[in-house]
């Protein structure tokens, strides 16, 4: 039986600026777990940001399945509308989506000199 996703839309965020972390609490056991994050502009398109486990996710309480997903020090994409979904694969080999949503990026006018 499959899980269906939260829905979690994230603020709009300005092009060019700090991705902040996101602090994500499952409230189960992802000891040996792989996570993956990933932005994209549509389900067919390559994604502009991915969080992957062991690269720019930060386990915090495997027990209690917390986690942050890393800070994106320039988050550059170009203005749109995009998705995103959030994909654990337990140990076991059971794979789900428990979230996901959508970001809207606008332009910020201020250029850096």
């Amino acid at each position: 039986m499959s899980v269906i996703p939260a829905v979690y839309n994230l603020q709009t965020h300005y092009k060019g600026s700090s991705f902040l972390p996101l602090r994500i609490k499952l409230n189960f056991d992802i000891t040996g777990a792989e996570i993956i994050c990933q932005i994209k502009k549509d389900v067919d398109t390559p994604p502009v940001y991915e969080w992957i486990t062991g690269t720019n996710i930060t386990i915090i309480d495997a027990l209690t399945g917390e986690f942050i997903l890393n800070q994106i020090n320039v988050f550059n994409p170009e203005p749109c509308r995009y998705i995103y979904d959030l994909q654990v694969t337990l140990a076991n080999g059971t794979c789900q989506t428990y979230l996901k949503g959508k970001i809207k990026v606008v332009q910020d006018i201020t250029v850096e000199v």
